[in-house]
């Protein structure tokens, strides 16, 4: 049985734009301090659970105390552990190859920019693929019905 959590919808948002945010900054900026900032977060996030992830609590200390939230999230707890600790491991990656190939490491910073952009519209590649793997296999790969 499936693990489920109510998670302000607002502070979910802010959560996977913010994380973005940090990464394409880092891009742009070529800041690569951003990046280990972003595999603490998402690592944290991986052990603490997605409803106690450090940015859900922080909108939750500070934005929700003033406005209350009227939507909520209804997420898998196991989906979102496995979906934060594959962003942490590719974070380290990323992290690891800007300090060893630098230009290698942008382009793979760019390329986990893009993936974070399309997790962050609420595609959650990692989340999904937790769930179909769960099920039995992938639909497009098993030919399952998911």
């Amino acid at each position: 049985m499936a693990e489920i959590v109510q998670v302000p919808r607002s502070a979910f948002t802010f959560c996977r734009w913010s994380l973005t945010g940090l990464l394409w900054a880092a891009f742009l900026l070529r800041q690569t301090w951003m990046v280990p900032l972003v595999l603490v977060l998402l690592g944290l996030s991986a052990l603490l659970k997605v409803h106690r992830s450090p940015m859900i609590l922080l909108w939750s200390w500070t934005t929700l105390r003033l406005s209350p939230p009227i939507h909520y999230e209804f997420m898998d707890v196991a989906a979102m552990r496995f979906a934060h600790g594959a962003g942490a491991l590719m974070a380290l990656g990323v992290l690891l190859a800007l300090l060893v190939v630098p230009h290698g490491g942008r382009m793979a910073l760019l390329a986990f920019c893009c993936l974070k952009s399309v997790s962050a519209l609420g595609f959650c590649p990692a989340s999904k693929l937790f769930v179909c793997l769960r099920k039995g296999g992938c639909c497009a790969l098993t030919r399952v019905k998911c």
